[in-house]
C-alpha cells in the first residue's frame, strides 16, 4: 500500500471589496459588497502493477481536476437615527446576487509503465475513461431589517426576506422569509440597577423563517449521453445515443424550517462571570426528498416535497474570570443537548411494525438485546428462544432477550434507542503569567454508541475457510466450542441464524463511544514593548508558541475514532474505521505590526 501514490494539491484565494458612501450625515448611507473566492484541486492516483489492489495485479491510475468559484454581489441602503430621546432606528433595505459555477474533467487510465505512470498517459496500453462535468447556479434576494432599541431597556427586530433560486420552476423560484426578534434588559430596569452585582441581564426571543434549495438534482427535465455506442458501416460511423434523464417537475418548490428560540444573556460581578443560556425548536417541513412513482412510470423515484421533522435542543455557554491580576485564569464552559424527531415522514414510507409512528427519534436505533450466547450443549438456551428457527438455536448464537416476558422472541421484543449523544460538552482554560500563556481546549460527548466495525474483519464466518481474508485481535474473542467456550462474541453459527422477525438485528459488537478529546495545547512567550528594542517602532507583537493538536483522547471506544464518521452506520451509528484526526505539533512565530 506505501507504493501506491496519492497526491492532492489545493489551492485558492479570496477577495472582498466594500464600498461605503454617506449620503447625510451619520443617518444615511449606501453600501456595496464584492466578494469572491477561488477553489482549485487536482488529485493524481496511481497503483503499480506490482500492487495486488482490487484482486488484480494491474497498473492503474486516475487524474482529476476540479475549479469552483463563488461570487456575492450586495446593495444595501442604510438608516440609523436616535428619535425623539427615546428610541434608537436602525433600518436596511437591500438586494443581493449570489453566483456560482464549477468545472470538472478527470480520466482514468490502465496498464502504463511505472516508471512512466501519469506523464505520459497516452503510452498507457489498456483502456481510459473520461468524464467531465460543468455547472452554474444562482440566487437572488432581497431583504428588508427594521431594529428599534426603546430606552435602552427593549429591543425589537424584524427581517423580510424575498429568496430566488434558479433550480425550481417559474412560480415557485421566489419565497418570503421572515423573522422578527425582541430583547428585554432586565438589568436596565429601576428595579435592578441598584444590584451592583448584576451588570446585563437581558431576555430573549425570536422566531423566523429560512429557506433550503439543494435537492441535489436538477428538477429540469435532462439529456445525458449513454456508455453504449451503436456502430454502423463496419464501425465506421459511430453514433452515441442520449437518453432522458429526468423528467420536469413544476411543482417541487423549497424546503422551509421555521426556528422559534427563547434565551438568557448575564453578566455578573464586575463581568467575572458571563455567559447565555438558550432553549430552541426547528421545524423543518416540506422536505426535499424522492417517492417512489406508479409500476409503470419511466422513472422509479421523483423529486417531491414531503415529510416534517423538528429538532429541538439547549445549549448553555458559560465564561468566568477566575484569576485576575499578573496572574490570570480564564475558563469557558460549553454544554448541549440536541436531538431530532419525525413529526411526518416521506410519503410511501415502509414502516417495520415495531417502529414507533408518532414522534420517532431520527437517530433511532432498533435492536434485539443480545445476554450472552448458547454453549455447546445449550443447556443455558432459554425457552423464548425456541420460538426461533432451528437456525438461531445453534451453539455460538446469540441469546436473546425475551423482554416483555411472554416466552417467545417477536417484533414486541425490539428496543429502541435514541442514538443520539445524551449530551456535549466542551471546556477550554486559558492562564497568563507576564509574557507567558497555556490554554488548551477539551470537548467530548457522552451517551452514545457505535459498532467498531473493525469486528466485521474479524467475523466467523471468513475465517472458516481455506484461505481466509486478514483479520484482527478481535476475533480471539469470537466462540468456539473447543479453543473458545468463553467467548464473548458471537461463533460461526451467527452467519447461519437467518433473519429475526421484523428484520431488526442483535446488538453485538457495539461499544460505548462516549470520549473526551484534547483538541489543543498551547504554550506562548509575547515579546512586547521594551524588550524589543528599536523593533517597537514597527512591530507590536512577537508571539513564539509550541502547539500540539489532538494530542489525545479519553474513551473506551476500540475503534479507530469515536468521533470520526465518513459514511455508512446509519443511526446505529456505525465507525467505518477510517484513519483517525491527524495529530499535529508545531512550533511557530506570529508578529503584529
Amino acid at each position: 500500500m506505501e507504493d501506491i501514490a496519492d497526491k492532492t494539491k489545493e489551492n485558492g484565494y479570496n477577495l472582498n471589496f466594500t464600498a461605503n458612501l454617506k449620503l447625510y450625515k451619520d443617518i444615511l448611507s449606501i453600501k456595496g459588497i464584492y466578494g469572491m473566492n477561488q477553489e482549485n484541486m487536482r488529485r493524481s492516483i496511481f497503483i503499480p502493477s506490482d500492487v495486488y489492489f482490487s484482486r488484480m495485479y494491474k497498473s492503474r491510475g486516475n487524474i482529476q481536476s476540479e475549479r469552483r468559484l463563488t461570487q456575492t454581489l450586495e446593495a444595501m441602503l442604510t438608516f440609523s437615527k436616535y428619535m425623539f430621546n427615546t428610541v434608537q432606528v436602525d433600518a436596511l433595505a437591500g438586494i443581493g446576487k449570489y453566483l456560482e459555477s464549477y468545472e470538472g474533467y478527470g480520466i482514468s487510465y490502465e496498464d502504463v509503465h511505472d516508471a512512466i505512470n501519469e506523464h505520459d498517459i497516452s503510452s498507457a496500453k489498456g483502456k481510459f475513461y473520461p468524464t467531465s462535468h460543468t455547472g452554474k447556479n444562482e440566487k437572488r434576494s432581497q431583504f428588508f431589517k427594521a431594529s428599534f432599541d426603546i430606552l435602552d431597556k427593549y429591543v425589537l427586530t424584524a427581517t423580510l426576506r424575498r429568496d430566488g433560486t434558479d433550480k425550481f420552476f417559474p412560480g415557485n423560484k421566489y419565497a418570503l422569509f421572515p423573522s422578527v426578534s425582541g430583547a428585554w434588559k432586565i438589568s436596565n430596569e429601576n428595579f435592578l440597577k441598584n444590584i451592583s452585582w448584576i451588570n446585563l441581564l437581558k431576555l430573549r426571543a425570536s422566531w423566523g423563517k429560512t429557506g433550503q434549495d439543494n435537492l441535489g438534482s436538477s428538477l429540469y427535465g435532462s439529456y445525458a449521453p449513454n456508455n453504449f455506442k451503436v456502430n454502423f458501416s463496419d464501425n465506421g460511423i459511430i453514433n452515441i445515443p442520449y437518453v432522458s434523464m429526468g423528467a420536469n417537475y413544476p411543482d417541487v418548490s423549497w424546503q422551509k424550517t421555521t426556528m422559534k428560540n427563547i434565551g438568557l444573556d448575564f453578566y455578573l460581578l464586575s463581568d467575572r462571570i458571563s455567559g447565555s443560556f438558550d432553549f430552541f425548536r426547528n421545524d423543518i417541513t416540506r422536505l426535499l426528498g424522492y417517492a417512489s412513482t406508479s409500476p409503470l412510470a419511466i422513472y422509479e423515484t421523483r423529486p417531491i416535497n414531503g415529510g416534517h421533522y423538528y429538532r429541538r435542543g439547549w445549549e448553555l455557554m458559560v465564561d468566568t474570570k477566575n484569576l485576575v491580576g499578573e496572574f490570570t485564569w480564564d475558563t469557558s464552559l460549553t454544554f448541549s443537548k440536541t436531538n431530532s424527531f419525525w413529526k411526518e415522514r416521506l410519503p410511501n414510507y415502509d414502516y417495520q411494525i415495531y417502529q414507533q409512528r408518532e414522534n420517532e427519534p431520527m437517530s433511532a436505533y432498533y435492536y434485539y438485546n443480545v445476554t450472552g450466547i448458547i454453549n455447546t450443549d445449550r443447556s443455558n438456551m432459554p425457552e423464548s428462544q425456541k420460538t426461533l428457527q432451528a437456525e438461531a438455536q445453534l451453539p455460538g448464537c446469540p441469546i436473546i432477550e425475551d423482554k416483555n416476558k411472554d416466552g417467545k422472541i417477536d417484533e414486541n421484543d425490539v428496543y429502541m434507542k435514541d442514538n443520539s449523544p445524551a449530551i456535549y460538552v466542551g471546556i477550554g482554560n486559558t492562564f497568563t503569567y507576564k509574557r507567558f500563556e497555556f490554554s488548551f481546549f477539551m470537548y467530548g460527548q457522552f451517551g452514545i454508541q457505535k459498532y467498531n466495525i473493525a469486528y466485521s474483519a474479524a467475523q466467523a464466518g471468513p475465517l472458516a475457510v481455506d484461505y481466509p481474508e486478514n483479520s484482527n485481535k478481535f476475533a480471539y474473542r469470537l466462540w468456539n466450542s473447543q479453543t473458545n467456550p468463553n467467548g464473548s462474541r458471537p461463533g460461526l453459527a451467527i452467519g447461519k441464524m437467518g433473519a429475526l422477525p421484523g428484520n431488526a438485528w442483535v446488538n453485538a459488537d457495539r461499544e460505548n463511544a462516549s470520549f473526551m478529546r484534547m483538541r489543543n495545547i498551547t504554550l506562548a512567550y509575547n515579546l512586547a514593548g521594551n524588550i524589543l528594542g528599536s523593533l517597537q517602532r514597527y512591530v507590536r507583537n512577537i508571539k513564539v508558541y509550541v502547539d500540539a493538536q489532538n494530542p489525545f483522547i479519553l474513551t473506551k471506544f476500540q475503534g479507530f475514532d469515536p468521533e470520526i464518521y465518513t459514511g455508512g452506520g446509519g443511526a446505529s451509528g456505525g465507525s467505518r474505521g477510517e484513519y483517525p484526526q491527524t495529530r499535529t505539533f508545531s512550533l511557530g512565530v506570529n508578529i503584529t505590526f
